[in-house]
């Protein structure tokens, strides 16, 4: 009867030592897992982040040529307010350039 009792402790403890190690087992490959999804969603981030960067370096560039292109677009509206304007002077008989070079002597 003491033998059986101890072969069936003996069982019971073998059945818990087995219990043990597969729940040990299973933490490890969740950790395992885990892991691998953190590093996939920090890789994620990263390239997220790099996107955002470089999302706002093309607006800063978009930006600049806007401005640029203003710019370029008053010169050239400049550019023909004065060619209109020495047409203009150039049919009434009065020479632009030497009006533009007399005034700035003046100043």
């Amino acid at each position: 009867e003491l033998d059986a009792e101890v072969q069936e402790r003996d069982l019971h403890l073998k059945v818990v030592v087995e219990g043990e190690r597969q729940q040990r087992q299973l933490f490890s490959l969740f950790k395992e897992k885990s892991a691998k999804e953190l590093r996939g969603l920090q890789e994620q981030v990263a390239r997220q982040q790099a996107s955002d960067a470089d999302m706002a370096e093309l607006r800063s560039q978009n930006d600049q040529l806007i401005s640029s292109l203003a710019i370029t677009r008053n010169q050239l509206n400049e550019a023909r307010s004065q060619a209109s304007l020495s047409t203009a002077l150039s049919n009434a008989g009065v020479d632009f350039e030497q009006t533009i070079k007399d005034y700035h002597s003046l100043l």
